[in-house]
């Protein structure tokens, strides 16, 4: 991902790193790394690099002291969340007064849904999709509340009012794209639809004042 090239952390934490492969494109030119996640699988990048520490841990109930990060990253987590409001307080806790704040989500408008491969299921009343999902046995996907990006931007200025905020596009080359959904993603980024129904976004927030901090803890 280019945009992991415009930051220059020094103490970066990674929260739901999985294999590492973010973590690593991410804490790159960082001094100490602290990659989190609810469990690491045995195959992970990360257990052999020194500067890299692995947390299990919950992203709303971190156990570690307020200030401690230069750079936060999520990357595909907000959605499996069921607090999202709690697990933004507790990134912006344990993050610097200054810090850059990295959130990406998956597009819930994509034509394919990411996580399933299921055509336009996002596109289907909230009150229908769920007991049909549960027909078709993908309840599970009942669990996922993939935000709309505008509905996350939204909640975190409410959170953190003083938060300064941007969305950007996600593209992602086509070798690491899902391989069921790497034909139409080629498709589309060959007729350039994915600047207009991109995979996924970024929101990236830069703390900035104070008053964010206070009304974290009030």
């Amino acid at each position: 991902m280019e945009q992991a090239a415009n930051f220059n952390p020094i103490v970066y934490l990674d929260v739901g790193a999985g294999l590492g492969y973010n973590t690593f494109l991410w804490g790159e030119n960082a001094s100490e790394v602290l990659a989190v996640d609810l469990s690491f699988p045995k195959n992970n990048l990360l257990k052999d690099c020194k500067k890299i520490s692995l947390v299990i841990a919950d992203v709303r109930f971190l156990p570690l002291k307020d200030g401690l990060f230069d750079m936060v990253s999520l990357f595909s987590v907000i959605e499996h969340v069921t607090d999202q409001e709690l697990a933004l307080k507790e990134v912006f806790r344990v993050s610097k007064s200054n810090a850059e704040l990295i959130i990406q989500v998956p597009n819930r408008l994509f034509p394919l849904e990411l996580h399933s491969g299921l055509p336009f299921i996002f596109y289907i009343p909230s009150k229908l999709r769920a007991p049909f999902l549960e027909r078709i046995n993908y309840g599970w996907l009942n669990k996922v509340d993939t935000p709309n990006i505008n509905k996350l931007r939204n909640m975190t200025c409410k959170l953190f009012p003083e938060a300064k905020i941007a969305i950007k596009k996600v593209m992602y080359p086509p070798s690491v794209v899902w391989s069921k959904l790497r034909p139409l993603y080629i498709i589309f980024q060959k007729f350039h639809i994915l600047h207009l129904i991109p995979l996924g976004y970024l929101l990236v927030i830069k703390k900035r004042a104070h008053r964010a901090l206070m009304s974290l803890k009030g």
